[in-house]
């Protein structure tokens, strides 16, 4: 059985490549004269030309901004999803950070790490829970058997 949309979508597709096609090599008077000829204005014809352009623009663009949103959301549900078992003492998450850091200074780029004593628990824990999410510390469920 054949979809009534799916012969309205080769029908359009159709249209628009002849033209498409007739748009290339036909000059602006010509083009100007067959829409006369056809009953349609030519300035409403562009007006109208470049609103379905400016909408499928806009559509676009927020296709884009959608799959970009969605992009983060996921991200950030996987990053507050990482459970990490951290060393009980900060000299411990510290020396943690700064090992990892060394292991995959290609993967993480945070701000300058040059005085580690200056961060903050929160921050320290942080980094350590970002680099989990990256893959860069084992967490629970990245240990196996």
């Amino acid at each position: 059985m054949t979809n009534p949309a799916d012969n309205a979508d080769k029908q359009l597709n159709a249209i628009v490549s002849a033209l498409s096609e007739s748009l290339a090599t036909a000059s602006g008077e010509q083009l100007a004269k067959e829409l006369r000829a056809a009953g349609v204005d030519p300035l409403k014809a562009i007006e109208v030309m470049k609103f379905a352009e400016e909408k499928a623009r806009e559509k676009h663009f927020q296709n884009v901004r959608d799959r970009v949103a969605q992009a983060r959301k996921d991200s950030l549900q996987k990053m507050n999803g990482v459970s990490v078992h951290l060393p009980p003492t900060r000299q411990g998450r510290i020396e943690l950070l700064r090992t990892t850091l060394a292991q995959h200074c290609d993967t993480a780029q945070f701000r300058e790490f040059s005085d580690p004593e200056n961060l903050s628990d929160a921050e320290i824990a942080s980094m350590l829970k970002n680099l989990a999410a990256l893959g860069c510390l084992k967490t629970p469920e990245r240990d196996g058997p």
